[in-house]
């Protein structure tokens, strides 16, 4: 059956679509104590409700790993609205917004770790 464009059924929505797309963003690179390079990139994942994942990709090796712990960790934040990102990685650590609560912490960028407050 022939139809105009646009009125026809589609099995296909907007949501179905971007239901379970990641975007990736604030992509960078950095070395380790080694000298080894390594990239970040934020996932927002919205299987987990949009949460906002840092994930590390080491160009020596291949692998691939989140550097956002489980649970309530979110690297996002309302600042970007004035021109600010969500993390920075200096010295081997990360530093991050976690959005639940626009605390500003701390963790290893590098090696597994739990995030320490560093604001109130």
């Amino acid at each position: 059956q022939l139809r105009q464009y646009g009125e026809w059924s589609s099995p296909i929505t907007a949501k179905s679509l971007v239901s379970s797309s990641i975007r990736l963003g604030a992509p960078s690179v950095h070395l380790d104590l080694t000298g080894a390079a390594h990239v970040f990139w934020l996932e927002a994942r919205p299987l987990q409700q949009g949460r906002q994942v840092l994930v590390r990709y080491s160009v020596t090796d291949g692998q691939q790993s989140d550097v956002t712990p489980d649970g309530d960790w979110n690297v996002r934040t309302t600042v970007h609205e004035y021109g600010g990102g969500d993390y920075l990685i200096a010295n081997g650590k990360v530093f991050f917004s976690n959005f639940k609560d626009q605390g500003l912490w701390q963790q290893s960028a590098f090696t597994p770790s739990d995030p320490v407050r560093l604001t109130p």
